[in-house]
């Protein structure tokens, strides 16, 4: 059982071993070790060490980390002598949160029964993404993957693009998977026993920059490639608990809406819980995910006030029980 490490430790692993690292405000951004990563899309996080890669989907506990890149064990085992706790409460106390810690770094409800294939590998998953304008950089950061036919979660899918949902932790909990032939009856599906209560890579954010919120990954992409890398989607307007509490981190955020009734809604559900204010930015006639660069580019710099959005757009008083539309 193992402890977690100090942040100088980790900054002086990456250094011994030669990985060169950006340090974020809680994770160091570095390039995966374990496969030939052109541009970083690993981190390893300040809180527990743990090592995550959107590429290749590797995952490594901090003390696994060391032992791969030095060759050695590392010296941060938990120790349960007398000496370190107060008494005995203590010392389970403290193995408990650290059993708790190591499983939820390792624990994934995505189960495939069929091997994930690489997007350039399937000429007509490739030709939907070209279609839709999405990187190559978005694909490799964040791990998108084709699965043909199988089953996720004992479910069958076909014909998917598969998009690894990670939580706050960088840890795979969930998948979204995008119909790329145009033809199923449902565009988008998720594995059954899966929650996703988390914001779109949170584990990426930064507390400090602004903030742009959009409604689904396929709004995500195009401002992520052209705008700004904070940059997150919420997987609908309707929000979970979890999802709004991590949105109250961000003190300036702007909230990009889908050009129709939902969107317009989402405004006043957001104003319902978001304790600072906010602002509006919207792409007449579409969504983000349909806008060109500068419709893009414009929308956010002509975002406005949410209750002046509201007033305008929407002809209601400025007073919170009548700005709100939930």
């Amino acid at each position: 059982m193992f402890r977690n490490p100090e942040t100088e430790e980790i900054r002086n692993l990456l250094r011994s071993a030669g990985v060169r690292y950006k340090n974020g405000v809680r994770y160091f951004q570095v390039r995966c070790p374990y496969h030939d990563d052109r541009n970083p899309s690993a981190v390893v996080y300040k809180d527990n060490g743990f090592f995550k890669c959107f590429t290749c989907l590797t995952e490594k506990p901090f003390h696994k980390l060391y032992k791969d890149l030095t060759g050695s064990e590392w010296d941060g085992k938990i120790s349960l002598s007398l000496k370190m706790f107060r008494n005995t409460a203590d010392i389970v106390g403290e193995r408990l949160k650290a059993e708790r810690q190591i499983a939820a770094a390792r624990e994934t409800h995505v189960n495939f029964d069929a091997p994930l294939k690489s997007v350039y590998s399937v000429q007509e998953a490739r030709s939907y993404c070209d279609s839709r304008e999405i990187s190559e950089d978005f694909i490799e950061v964040f791990g998108l993957r084709v699965l043909e036919n199988g089953r996720v979660n004992g479910i069958p899918w076909a014909n998917r693009l598969v998009i690894p949902l990670a939580d706050e932790k960088g840890v795979t909990r969930c998948a979204e998977g995008r119909d790329y032939t145009w033809r199923q009856e449902k565009k988008v599906l998720y594995p059954v026993n899966c929650s996703v209560n988390y914001i779109f890579n949170s584990a990426c954010l930064d507390v400090e920059k602004t903030l742009i919120v959009v409604e689904g990954v396929m709004d995500v992409h195009k401002i992520w490639r052209w705008i700004t890398q904070n940059v997150t989607c919420t997987f609908g307007i309707l929000l979970k608990e979890r999802q709004k509490e991590q949105l109250k981190e961000f003190k300036d955020v702007i909230l990009f809406i889908d050009d129709d009734e939902a969107g317009r809604r989402s405004v006043g559900l957001f104003e319902e819980f978001y304790p600072d204010d906010f602002r509006v930015a919207i792409s007449p006639g579409n969504d983000p995910g349909s806008s060109t660069r500068k419709e893009l580019e414009t929308a956010i710099q002509n975002a406005e006030p949410f209750n002046v959005f509201l007033m305008r757009d929407l002809n209601v008083f400025p007073e919170r029980k009548k700005l709100s539309l939930a």
